[in-house]
């Protein structure tokens, strides 16, 4: 059977797993009732894209993406986004903090070009990890909403606009740290492993891929791997029935 129709057969077939419902909760919004069977979290009705909704991080905000949007096929990812991402340890270590080179008096702040390169080299890494699990897996090719989350870049006049820009910045990353989750997602499900895997194949597969022991071992302990419900993540609206 191909890794395509593995795919296609799993997201079609009725699951028999229980599932915990402790965490659950019916919400009504705008006269109709919405069910999570895993999260308590007060959401809001979110707009009905007709396209992908794709952003600028430079001009827009984040905030939309960490409250749980109807299910867009070509950015599932978007359900695993963490709603506080931590940026410890490798490879997130040019994330946790800021530092900054003030220019002149006049001339403005800008974050320091090392903190940018590790950065863009960082999505490049998540980006390649990503597209190469869902090939590998037989899923669909997901579009991602931004091209890049780094939208600190350049100079700015104050300090407190530059620390504004990064913190900006941080929470659409989060939105790549989400697309990984997505794929090593697929990639557990698609080889039936259990989320304690000792050594898990996406972890085996991107190393003969060239990726670092170092590297992978960090996002294996990261938030990023932790696909339990000691990470709360945006979510999804899905509409399962159209009948009642």
């Amino acid at each position: 059977m191909s890794q395509s129709s593995s795919y296609s057969r799993l997201i079609t077939t009725d699951s028999t797993s229980t599932l915990d419902r402790s965490r659950g909760r019916v919400q009504l919004i705008r006269g109709d009732l919405y069910y999570s069977p895993n999260s308590q979290r007060t959401v809001h009705l979110p707009p009905v894209y007709d396209a992908i909704p794709y952003h600028d991080c430079f001009k827009d905000s984040s905030a939309e993406f960490r409250q749980p949007l109807w299910w867009q096929p070509a950015c599932p990812y978007l359900a695993f986004v963490p709603l506080r991402p931590v940026f410890a340890g490798v490879p997130f270590q040019d994330l946790f903090h800021i530092s900054y080179i003030p220019h002149s008096r006049y001339a403005g702040f800008t974050v320091d070009p090392q903190i940018i390169l590790g950065w863009a080299r960082l999505e490049k890494d998540i980006r390649d990890a990503v597209e190469l699990l869902l090939s590998h897996g037989g899923a669909p090719a997901i579009a991602w909403i931004v091209q890049t989350s780094l939208g600190c870049t350049g100079r700015f006049r104050r300090i407190r606009d530059l620390r504004a820009g990064f913190a900006d910045s941080k929470n659409w990353f989060a939105l790549f740290m989400g697309a990984l989750s997505y794929a090593i997602a697929v990639s557990i499900c698609l080889r039936q492993e259990s989320l304690y895997e000792e050594m898990p194949h996406w972890f085996s597969f991107l190393h003969e891929r060239d990726y670092s022991q170092i590297w992978l071992s960090g996002i294996r302990l990261s938030m990023v791997a932790t696909l339990n419900s000691s990470v709360d993540r945006a979510g999804v609206f899905v509409q399962l029935y159209q009948c009642h």
